[in-house]
């Protein structure tokens, strides 16, 4: 499998091409899920299609439909003012729609200061949530597991995020100097990115408009000033999710390969309480004007596999130089428009 290289197509989407598994799984771990967010057309009918590079070949080991919520992530013409888009220096303030035109591909789902949720323990998505340490840079701040109500509402209901997702938090350190609380995200070069923040407020002593507020930064740009959550949510224990997008331009050295992604949560100074909370973190990349997510495969490790490393042991995996065994399943979560 380290020569398979193959194109994968859904509906009018281009979703990967002349994608390698073996040069996008550089980990010791067995498995690559690829995950997408697709709009099914009134036929309700998906077709999903492997086209193998020349001279090579395609495979899956496994593929999910999901049905989603409609509008949940795909808001078309429904979402009047649009979401948020951060980074452009201008004195007026962008939106963009997110519509049925647009694939996405999910790169982070993180419980943000908690453990990883498995899929089976999701709001009904069987989507899996991740553990944000790894994409911490600097002060980890200070993590807590709630034990408040979580009070759904309309604008937020249940389906959104598991109660596990809003019961846990990472906010600042009140011992520790460091003033912000800052993540890294590698992402691919020339696409848009959205992230959705998920946000609960439940420390007793928040309780009113005023005491606790902070900007939210996306690669040093403020994407949000002054946000107060219980201002937002009207209480304690009531959730809230914010979406903003982020523009990342071709690379200047012409290759469109990584960059990162910096998201941080900015305490502001003369409140009662100068702190920070993110309860939950979400980033999908959108597909481009050609319709296209797919991007550049990574170069090749510069280190060769020690022959003596993980073996595959099992029959869905396969095998890899007899160094390590790959899995890869593509995850289509599906939009239905009626």
């Amino acid at each position: 499998m380290t020569k398979s290289f193959f194109s994968v197509h859904a509906a009018d989407q281009i979703l990967v091409s002349n994608f390698s598994a073996f040069l996008n799984l550089q980990s010791p771990s067995l498995t690559l899920v690829k995950e997408y967010i697709i709009t099914v057309n009134q036929s309700r009918l998906l077709d999903l299609t492997f086209i193998p590079s020349p001279n090579s070949s395609a495979f899956v080991n496994g593929i999910e439909v999901v049905s989603i919520p409609d509008k949940l992530y795909v808001k078309g013409n429904d979402d009047s003012n649009g979401i948020k888009l951060v980074g452009l220096h201008s004195q007026s303030t962008t939106f963009v729609t997110i519509d049925g035109s647009k694939a996405l591909e999910k790169f982070y789902r993180l419980n943000v200061g908690g453990q990883n949720v498995s899929s089976t323990d999701d709001s009904g998505m069987f989507r899996s949530w991740d553990g944000d340490e790894p994409y911490l840079i600097g002060s980890y701040g200070t993590t807590r597991l709630s034990k408040i109500e979580i009070n759904y509402s309309e604008t937020t209901p249940p389906y959104t995020a598991p109660e596990i997702v809003y019961s846990t938090e990472r906010f600042k350190d009140d011992n520790n100097y460091t003033p912000n609380i800052t993540w890294i995200f590698p992402v691919d070069y020339g696409f848009y990115y959205l992230l959705r923040l998920y946000f609960c407020e439940s420390r007793l002593e928040v309780t009113q408009e005023g005491q606790l507020v902070f900007d939210i930064l996306v690669n040093n740009q403020t994407a949000e000033k002054a946000v107060d959550i219980i201002y937002w949510t009207g209480g304690r224990g009531i959730p809230i999710y914010k979406d903003y997008v982020v523009s990342f331009g071709a690379n200047p050295d012409g290759n469109k390969s990584k960059t990162d992604l910096w998201l941080t949560m900015q305490p502001n100074k003369g409140y009662q309480y100068e702190n920070t909370i993110l309860n939950g973190l979400e980033i999908y990349k959108l597909s481009n004007d050609n319709h296209s997510l797919a991007a550049p495969n990574p170069l090749p490790p510069s280190e060769t596999k020690n022959s003596g490393g993980i073996q595959n042991s099992g029959t869905s995996g396969a095998s890899i130089g007899g160094s390590f065994g790959v899995i890869i399943v593509f995850l289509f979560i599906l939009a239905l428009l009626l």
